[in-house]
């Protein structure tokens, strides 16, 4: 059962980051502080300076009465909502900024009131951290979220049912919801090709368990996230997801051609042979934005496995991944897979995205070209085509271990690409042990590569146990674009490329090596 503390692990890596800026950024904050620098006249609230606070209190004696509106102004820009209230009458509350709008405690409709949220940023402008998340008790009252209007759920299969009746429409997680009630799911509780938008309001969906579905056929909360869907701003919580043979198995979709956007899995997902199966997302052809997983993934033989997603494609669309990373443990039973920390087989882009859990992989048949490949962060990169993308700041520290045959490298196991153009990887970096069986090809940071296309790449010569300072890849000596450093070096400041605006660097974070000021590491909350 998920206890209350389980309920807000969405968005905690970048918590620290908002919220540690709010006092120094321009902002109007609601909290129990003072009311300070704000102008309320006929049921409006302006922010007057470029740091204004609103009193939760004076705010919920206000909505008692009318509709109420804040304003961030020209001044404040951001509205960041810092303290837990709520309100019971019909009133409608109006948030309208400047730029974004940050929640990090929650907001309560609690009763038949409305709500509506107007950014006017770029990028990600609604961001739910730390505890933030918004309820509503009645799913009849009003949520309009940058004019759009949202259809409210509180439950898993009310919100099944609003997108079979409306699958391209704009539709809302209204609190969270324990799955345990409906049982086992026997296929995609959403199964249907969804083309809308689901926004879960910083909101939890605990102990979803499918099993089964259909040979071949994806499988997850959506089977399907298509070209124009959206998932975003939604926890799912220990949830199992158990695929057969040859399906793609995700906590989130098992394909997804849309966007998934600051959303965490913590949970189970597996597959039988053939199989492609990520922590996240099985098949990836559309974009993963800040999210990650957690927990752990496994499939049997002839699969590709990855923490966060099992198969990054190119297909009608570039698969990509940015600012995403994952913490959970990959096991292929069986070998003849391709598994990483993050990614199994990508082809794609990943940017500023790292991954932490332990990759396993069982022994290659000796039949397949390439064979079985690990690696802390991808298992094998395919970049035989233009504009597959790179593998640039980013890095793994997980353990890697293979079996017989097999081609093992702390950051990724195969590269392969037929000009030098194509697939680099670049400002990168490992520090995980490196271990493989009889016959088997091991890189302190890729195992196996076609070209020597790497620039500022570096891997840990100590934690590695790949010590020869020549072996960074297993198959070419001396690649000049890998450095071999011990662990006191990668520690004391940020090897040579690094750029001190993406990357940096804290005695007390990431065990002293450099880290992703973007998509910092975090603990995880049980």
């Amino acid at each position: 059962m998920m206890h209350a503390h389980c309920s807000r692990v969405l968005l905690v890596f970048a918590s620290a980051l908002v919220l540690g800026a709010a006092s120094a950024q321009a902002a109007m904050v609601v909290s129990g502080d003072p009311t300070k620098n704000v102008s309320c006249a006929a049921g409006v609230c302006t922010a007057t300076a470029r740091f204004a606070v609103l009193n939760a209190g004076e705010l919920t004696d206000m909505l008692a009465s009318s509709d109420l509106t804040l304003q961030s102004g020209v001044l404040a820009r951001d509205i960041i909502l810092r303290t837990a209230f709520s309100w019971t009458g019909t009133n409608r509350l109006t948030l309208d900024s400047r730029r974004s709008i940050i929640v990090s405690e929650p907001m309560t409709v609690a009763g038949p009131g409305a709500l509506t949220l107007n950014t006017h940023g770029r990028g990600k402008a609604l961001s739910f951290v730390s505890n933030g998340r918004i309820a509503f008790w009645d799913t009849s009252s009003s949520l309009i979220i940058d004019a759009r209007s949202y259809k409210l759920a509180n439950s898993l299969s009310s919100l099944a049912g609003n997108i079979a009746a409306d699958p391209e429409g704009r539709h809302a997680l209204a609190n969270n919801y324990d799955a345990s009630v409906d049982g086992i799911y026997g296929d995609s509780p959403i199964g249907a090709a969804f083309n809308g938008t689901v926004e879960g309001l910083g909101n939890t969906i605990s102990n979803l368990t499918i099993r089964g579905g259909r040979r071949n056929f994806p499988i997850g909360l959506f089977a399907e996230v298509y070209f124009n869907g959206v998932v975003r701003d939604l926890a799912l919580i220990d949830e199992t997801v158990d695929g057969l043979f040859g399906s793609s198995v995700g906590g989130v979709t098992g394909d997804n051609l849309g966007l998934i956007s600051h959303v965490f899995v913590r949970g189970t997902m597996s597959g039988g042979g053939d199989s492609t199966v990520g922590g996240l997302v099985g098949a990836n052809e559309g974009t993963v934005l800040s999210s990650h997983s957690a927990g752990r993934v496994e499939a049997r033989y002839g699969s590709q496995v990855g923490g966060l997603i099992g198969f990054q494609i190119v297909a009608s669309f570039f698969g990509q991944t940015i600012a995403s990373h994952s913490t959970a443990k990959v096991v292929s039973r069986g070998g003849d897979s391709y598994a990483g920390g993050l990614i199994g087989l990508q082809v794609g882009p990943v940017t500023q995205s790292w991954a932490s859990g332990e990759v396993i992989v069982g022994d290659d048949d000796g039949n397949d070209n390439p064979p079985t490949s690990a690696g802390g962060l991808v298992g094998y990169f395919f970049a035989d085509h233009p504009g597959s993308g790179t593998i640039a700041n980013s890095y793994a520290t997980g353990a890697v271990h293979a079996g017989l045959r097999s081609h093992v490298g702390g950051l990724v196991g195969h590269t392969f690409a037929l000009r030098k153009s194509d697939g680099p990887i670049v400002d990168s970096y490992s520090t995980g042990a490196v271990t493989g069986g009889a016959d088997s090809i091991l890189g302190g940071l890729i195992g196996f590569e076609s070209t020597k296309a790497n620039t500022d790449t570096y891997w840990d010569l100590d934690t590695s146990g790949i010590s020869d300072p020549s072996r960074g890849a297993g198959n070419f000596p001396n690649d000049p674009g890998i450095t071999g450093l011990s662990d006191a070096q990668l520690k004391s400041a940020l090897p040579a490329g690094f750029d001190p605006s993406t990357w940096a660097q804290n005695p007390s974070i990431n065990g002293g090596f450099p880290y992703l000021i973007a998509n910092p590491p975090h603990q995880e909350r049980s």
